[in-house]
């Protein structure tokens, strides 16, 4: 059993799930079809799309992952004729190839549809790919750790609010207002008008 035998089971074995994704990253291609006068659906669109496409993004993950767990003593590939490297391999050209591109390829429209020159989109290509890719190996590292779909869920969540809480520090360091020196706790020479007696 090889790389691209594991790769094709789990297409095969995930169709339905891959049928969903691509429509769901194709789904904020669709604001480009909605009235300018219809603002209350281009919000929806706007904020439903990008919603779904995460959440559904982390159960691919969680599914690929944990349908051949590369840690598991119980992992099938153990008994079976392939390596660990040929099982990392195919997951990720899983994740890369029927998560990421789709991904990128409907943001990369987007970019186009903006009205960007063609010199400018180009440019946006590697930017979008590796946004994608940072996110996939941080899902790829998080679904590995974990045994189940609940527990990755609950590392996300974890991981998120770490993320907010040193967010918020450090735009409070950056916005905190610069101390005087008279303010400072240095002892500030008295006030040699000041007579004293007074």
């Amino acid at each position: 059993m090889t790389t691209l035998h594991v790769l094709r089971k789990d297409l095969r074995h995930h169709a339905r799930w891959l049928a969903a994704w691509a429509l769901v990253c194709a789904s904020p291609l669709a604001v480009l079809a909605v009235p300018d006068d219809a603002l209350t659906m281009r919000i929806a669109i706007n904020t439903l799309g990008p919603a779904l496409r995460i959440v559904l993004f982390l159960v691919l993950v969680a599914m690929v992952v944990h349908d051949d767990p590369l840690v598991d003593s119980t992992a099938f590939w153990l008994t079976r004729p392939i390596g660990s490297k040929a099982l990392l391999c195919s997951k990720l050209l899983f994740v890369g190839l029927a998560l990421v591109v789709p991904a990128a390829i409907a943001d990369v429209v987007l970019v186009a549809a903006s009205g960007l020159v063609r010199d400018q989109v180009l440019l946006a290509v590697p930017e979008v790919l590796l946004e994608w890719t940072l996110w996939a190996a941080g899902v790829l590292v998080l679904a590995a750790l974990t045994s189940t779909l609940t527990g990755m869920l609950v590392a996300c969540l974890q991981v998120g609010v770490l993320w907010l809480q040193s967010t918020r520090t450090r735009s409070h360091r950056r916005c905190s207002p610069c101390r005087s020196p008279s303010t400072s706790g240095m002892r500030t020479s008295p006030d040699s008008s000041t007579p004293p007696w007074s």
